[in-house]
């Protein structure tokens, strides 16, 4: 061989290794540039003959267009088999045409013996059985049309979440978490729960925004504790704090947002449900227990229909349950109206002269 800093004999035709350079510039010598390796074995207590085997560098016995000596000593795939990771995409197209290190993933594993090139969750085979144009070409199958093809994209969906983050379930298989039913796996589904609003924005993409009838926008079903289908901010009983939809009783659902008075506090969780001044507990039937009882209905604010309020009747302290004591507008014969049939002492002077002047001047028409 032609050492460090030796002359180079173009007459001579040594075989070593080594970057050897003529006058210590260049790396013009022999050495890599023979391209044939030499290998010496030797055992210091047995010796024997060594055989030598020459390959035709251009066989290609898997016809797969990659030479076997590149794939022997290049690619690092199988020189026998057109695919060697059994993933339907040959090696070729995985070595891109015989290159070295080809690896989409950056396991440490070539794409060539990869059999999930992109490390996404779903092996290659099963990207490539997909094949959505029915043309058995895995590479032209771009389901978020980015230019990359499904078995080399981690995101196969383009919602900027990756395929093995959308395995919903945990169970390391994204194609079988279908959220809305659709025939379309959440991994290649950009609304993977149907709500209209997107994965990508989505905070809560596998709970559909609107499935309780109220959609604010923001990807998540409105919280509601106590489960009466009305959302806890638009309840017009809302749920004390540490209600749970788990809880197996709940006291303030108002599921119809009844509000009898309108006083914009729902009839579960009304004290005066018709809002009459007589809370509801009061207005039970009168009994020993409860002497202060009006026995009136909590559902009508007039129980006796007599015109005037339960509450006002019993603050007064006539008979909420009798119209006959309900002041209010009457008729007499004759027409005219009058407001009340009581004759308090010193209240019917001016009245009764008035009736007797009005008597006198019909007297004197007369004659």
């Amino acid at each position: 061989p032609v050492g460090q800093g030796a002359a180079f004999d173009p007459s001579q035709n040594a075989r070593a290794w080594g970057n050897f350079v003529v006058g210590g510039g260049g790396g013009n010598g022999k050495g890599n540039e023979a391209y044939l390796d030499t290998y010496t074995w030797l055992h210091d207590a047995v010796a024997g003959p060594i055989t030598i085997t020459s390959v035709d560098g251009g066989d290609d016995l898997d016809g797969d267009m990659l030479t076997d000596y590149v794939e022997r000593c290049i690619t690092g795939t199988d020189f026998d088999d057109p695919d060697s990771d059994g993933d339907s995409v040959g090696d070729f197209i995985e070595t891109e045409g015989g290159m070295p290190g080809i690896d989409t993933d950056g396991d440490s594993m070539i794409d060539g013996l990869d059999t999930d090139d992109d490390g996404d969750c779903v092996p290659t085979l099963v990207e490539a059985a997909r094949d959505p144009d029915g043309d058995m070409d895995p590479t032209n199958d771009d389901q978020d049309g980015d230019g990359l093809p499904d078995y080399l994209d981690r995101d196969d969906d383009g919602d900027i979440i990756s395929s093995c983050d959308e395995d919903t379930n945990r169970d390391g298989d994204p194609t079988n978490d279908d959220t809305d039913g659709d025939g379309l796996p959440d991994y290649l589904d950009r609304d993977s729960d149907d709500d209209g609003i997107l994965d990508t924005f989505d905070i809560c993409r596998t709970e559909p925004e609107n499935i309780n009838g109220f959609d604010d926008e923001d990807g998540c079903p409105e919280v509601d504790d106590d489960a009466d289908g009305i959302p806890d901010d638009l309840d017009n009983c809302p749920p004390p704090p540490g209600t749970s939809p788990d809880d197996p009783v709940h006291p303030t659902a108002n599921p119809m947002q009844e509000d009898l008075d309108g006083d914009g506090l729902g009839d579960v969780c009304d004290d005066d449900i018709d809002g009459d001044g007589l809370p509801n507990d009061r207005e039970r039937p009168r009994t020993p227990m409860c002497p202060d009882c009006t026995g009136t209905d909590p559902f009508n604010p007039d129980t006796d229909g007599g015109g005037v309020n339960d509450g006002v009747e019993v603050e007064r302290g006539s008979d909420p349950l009798d119209p006959i004591d309900d002041p209010g507008p009457r008729t007499v014969t004759g027409g005219g109206i009058f407001n009340s049939c009581s004759a308090a002492h010193g209240g019917s002077a001016p009245a009764l002269a008035w009736l007797v002047a009005l008597a006198l001047l019909l007297r004197r028409r007369e004659h």
